[in-house]
């Protein structure tokens, strides 16, 4: 390790370290910066492992270090999923794989040292290969995420921010877990040293964007929002409300947001900025969903419809399954259309 190396990893290390304390006491006023926080935190891990395997004697230090820095990928992915959804929350499953995936990369490292000979482990590269292979699939499932739902993402900033970390964030991460998994043995010195550039210019990038951003919303910046070119927000505001009250498009099928626009006889970016400015929704699909569960409940509370299926409900409103429309309601209502509906024939 050469000695620019060791600087640029403590000063990274510093950096992330100051920027955790920061966001863990402004995380009062926003949920998302905890996640950050532990995010980089872990990225920390991964820079002190080599330190703190070669360089360093830490005794049993290494083994919560070294866990951080195998669950780089993982907490990249929860950051992913509850950034860009406002009201995710992970399956107690995801939570055991997360377990699981720490522990294969402890086992992979273990394989070669006195703790693994004592338990039995036999030297092989196929442990790590395997770990190496879960740590890509939460990338992967992190990529998905990202991509999943750009096109109904209100939030203009937080679109772009989508698209850079694609392109950034999860690029990278593939790049180094592709490179770990295929090159034996340790990589070249001038590998890990732009591996670590990247990672103190990453670090100082997102640090001088933080500081850029409102602490009430990490995706409402600071300045204001170009206004629209000839396009009245209010009047378009009202025609959207129309559209969705009187005509009921939401109930077309594969409606989308440029379909919409289309309708309204504008452009997509024009609209998304009414839908989340004028009239407070921040997903294309959850503002649509939300008339669609309202149908739904008006018509539980009807007699003509008091023994329709919740699914022939569900469809005629615009939902195409019945999962997703179970999900909505329930986020609306607080309890899922069944219950909706018993305690409504309870209380006649």
């Amino acid at each position: 390790m050469t000695t620019i190396d060791l600087l640029l990893r403590i000063a990274a290390t510093t950096e992330l370290a100051l920027l955790c304390f920061f966001l863990w006491g402004s995380s009062a006023s926003n949920s998302t910066y905890r996640q950050v926080a532990v995010l980089l935190l872990a990225i920390a891990g991964y820079l002190l492992a080599p330190l703190v395997l070669f360089k360093w004697q830490v005794g049993l230090l290494v083994y919560p270090i070294l866990t951080m820095a195998i669950m780089v990928p993982i907490f990249f992915w929860y950051f992913t999923c509850t950034v860009f959804s406002d009201s995710y929350k992970p399956a107690s499953w995801v939570h055991v794989l997360a377990i699981f995936t720490a522990l294969s990369g402890m086992i992979a490292f273990c394989s070669g040292t006195p703790i693994g000979q004592a338990c039995h482990l036999t030297e092989s590269p196929w442990p790590d290969r395997f770990a190496q292979l879960l740590k890509l699939a939460w990338v992967a499932a992190a990529f998905v995420w990202i991509l999943k739902g750009w096109r109904d993402d209100l939030v203009e900033p937080r679109r772009r921010f989508r698209r850079g970390l694609v392109f950034i964030g999860a690029a990278y991460l593939t790049a180094i877990l592709l490179i770990e998994l295929i090159v034996e043995g340790p990589v070249s010195a001038g590998l890990e040293l732009f591996n670590v550039s990247l990672l103190f210019l990453g670090v100082t990038a997102l640090t001088l964007h933080l500081l850029t951003i409102d602490g009430d919303n990490v995706f409402v910046l600071m300045t204001q929002a170009p206004s629209l070119q000839d396009v009245n927000r209010s009047e378009l505001a009202e025609q959207v409300i129309h559209l969705m009250e009187e005509e009921r498009v939401y109930a077309s099928e594969g409606l989308t947001i440029n379909s919409l626009a289309t309708k309204l006889r504008t452009q997509a970016h024009h609209l998304r900025p009414v839908i989340n400015g004028e009239l407070g929704h921040r997903n294309f699909n959850s503002f649509v969903n939300l008339f669609r569960v309202r149908e739904v409940a008006q018509r539980l509370q009807q007699q003509e419809f008091i023994d329709t299926p919740l699914l022939t409900l569900a469809l005629e409103a615009g939902f195409r399954s019945l999962a997703p429309f179970n999900r909505s309601f329930k986020e609306q209502f607080g309890i899922t259309p069944s219950e909706y509906r018993e305690n409504f024939k309870n209380s006649k």
